[in-house]
């Protein structure tokens, strides 16, 4: 059994994971805050966490980071716009543009564009800072999936999955068979756990 972090880290003004990006970054700019550094800075609050060791004594760390996937003609999208989310701000997500602060913060979190350029830039930083890691990193980006260390993701990516929920059930399942047998989330949203619980037999863990 090999350890294994993973969370389901939907971007929203209410969820401490992604708030915990622009709070616990200790800089203003996106490049500056290193989303690898955030990552490790946030994990003890806000990530799901999935621990195990190997059978022969060895012990690996993997990350999944499970992100929401923002796409302007969705249902969910056009849901967002009947909740009356007017008062966003359109912000370029680049490492050279200060993050917003405050109020701003909020107005940024109701733009779908930013949310879903905020998410594909941490899965960007977080390849790019970890390749010299131990630790084994898989993060999504809009549909695909990356990965600091060779892996075959053919059972991953594409993946057309909207919901970060939903999607790391297929990062679970992937993770059960690279011989993985035990699980252990945690996570604020509540969708997670009644989905693991549900589809606990259909995963192939010994425990989750």
């Amino acid at each position: 059994m090999l350890a294994r972090y993973a969370w389901s880290w939907p971007l929203s003004s209410s969820q401490s994971g992604i708030c915990g990006y622009s709070r616990y970054g200790g800089s203003d700019t996106h490049h500056q805050t290193s989303a690898c550094q955030c990552l490790w800075r946030v994990h003890p609050y806000a990530i799901a966490a999935i621990f195990g060791e190997s059978d022969d004594g060895e012990s690996e760390t993997r990350v999944d980071a499970s992100l929401d996937t923002y796409k302007e003609a969705s249902l969910k999208s056009q849901a967002r716009t009947r909740r009356g989310e007017t008062s966003a701000r359109r912000t370029r997500v680049s490492a050279k543009i200060p993050l917003p602060k405050g109020g701003e913060w909020q107005k940024f979190l109701k733009d779908y564009q930013n949310n879903d350029e905020l998410f594909q830039f941490i899965s960007q930083e977080l390849q790019r800072n970890t390749t010299e890691l131990q630790d084994h990193l898989l993060t999504t980006k809009a549909d695909l999936v990356l990965s600091n260390k060779p892996t075959d993701l053919t059972a991953l990516s594409p993946c057309h999955q909207e919901e970060a929920d939903t999607r790391m059930m297929l990062h679970l399942r992937h993770a059960a068979e690279q011989g993985h047998t035990k699980a252990y989330i945690r996570t604020v949203d509540s969708d997670v756990v009644v989905l693991a619980m549900n589809l606990f037999l259909d995963l192939g863990f010994l425990e989750l």
